[in-house]
């Protein structure tokens, strides 16, 4: 657990210098991404995160009305690195690809731009995926 808080801490200082770096922000109604990207993928990534969360949405029937959300309620997501760079943190030899801690207010995510695990059984590299 301790790890886990350790690399949020991280995770939330890299927002910091988010302006000197190449890091990009993309908000959307649900999402606020701050990505280690270009900005034109950043704002996809966003985009494809609020039709997921949408389909959603409508699969689980809880569509309700729109509304403003307030800036603490969306979720806020960090895309960087690969695989490899996320899971380590958590534990060793850990094959997390990716994870969210879900809060009333300030929920984070972290996910990996790209996947670096070819081979491992269980990702989209491998032949029996």
């Amino acid at each position: 657990m301790r790890k886990l808080i350790a690399l949020v801490a991280l995770a939330i200082g890299l927002a910091a210098p988010a302006a000197a770096a190449d890091w990009h922000l993309a908000e959307t109604e649900h999402f606020r991404v701050y990505a280690d990207d270009t900005a034109e993928d950043t704002k996809a990534f966003a985009a494809d995160l609020e039709r997921l969360n949408q389909a959603m949405m409508i699969v689980s029937g809880n569509l309700g009305k729109k509304e403003n959300m307030p800036l603490s309620s969306k979720v806020r997501g960090y895309r960087f690195g690969e695989t490899s760079d996320i899971g380590p943190p958590i534990g060793p030899n850990s094959r997390v690809a990716g994870f969210f801690i879900p809060r009333a207010g300030n929920s984070v995510a972290l996910v990996p731009r790209g996947d670096d695990n070819e081979g491992v059984l269980g990702t989209k590299k491998s032949p029996f995926a």
